[in-house]
């Protein structure tokens, strides 16, 4: 059975380094070339967001694939209202919190 904190906790990372990313080239296309200050902050927020991203990729690797046949990642869901189905073994994801168990 699937943790869906572990599912929110992905999407949590990989959204925070997608906006780390943006807010750092956005940073570092404001502040041009002549703030030497800006710019190391700017690959600084670089380097973070890149580690939000792999820590991402690194729970949906061991923490999110499939419990039947352990082949497929499941996709990460915030909420209880769609199930996904692994493509290799046909069965359902199914999380902790879901109320029917997954059969919807």
């Amino acid at each position: 059975m699937l943790k869906r904190k572990d599912a929110r906790m992905c999407l949590i990372f990989f959204y925070s380094g997608i906006g780390v990313l943006l807010v750092s080239r956005g940073t570092k296309y404001l502040a041009g070339d002549a703030a030497e200050f800006v710019s190391g902050f700017a690959d600084g927020l670089i380097v973070g967001a890149v580690g939000l991203l792999v820590l991402a990729g690194l729970v949906l690797s061991f923490r999110l694939r499939c419990p039947n046949c352990g082949k497929r990642y499941a996709r990460p869901r915030w909420n209880v209202f769609h199930t996904d189905y692994c493509t290799n073994c046909k069965k359902p994801f199914i999380y902790d919190d879901d109320p029917e168990g997954g059969a919807r």
